[in-house]
């Protein structure tokens, strides 16, 4: 049971890891170089997630550790993209008043 309730969790999880790495190139990387190993590695590391999961479930049968394994990935989701957010935030300089006019 708790192999069906953690299947679709699992891969949303999945999905966010690639999808988070991605963005963060795509909104927050300048260096080309640096975009494709954000991109690759991301991928790459939700490949290795999705492997370690099925062979969880297929070799050992383990769905309750599995089950334990995704939401401990969840957290770590959910605490990477807080930080990045912050460091987002951080990072955006503060707006001028639209009010004043624009010096000449």
């Amino acid at each position: 049971m708790a192999f069906t309730i953690a299947l679709p969790i699992a891969h949303v999880l999945f999905s966010a890891i690639w999808g988070l790495g991605i963005g963060y190139a795509h909104f927050c990387v300048s260096r080309p170089s640096h975009r494709v190993l954000w991109q690759i590695g991301s991928i790459a590391l939700a490949m290795f997630a999705h492997g370690l999961y099925d062979f969880r479930i297929f070799a050992y049968r383990a769905t309750l550790a599995t089950s334990g394994l995704v939401l401990a990935l969840w957290l770590f989701a959910i605490w990477r993209l807080r930080l990045l957010r912050k460091r987002a935030a951080e990072a955006i300089p503060a707006q001028e008043h639209r009010d004043e006019p624009a010096p000449r």
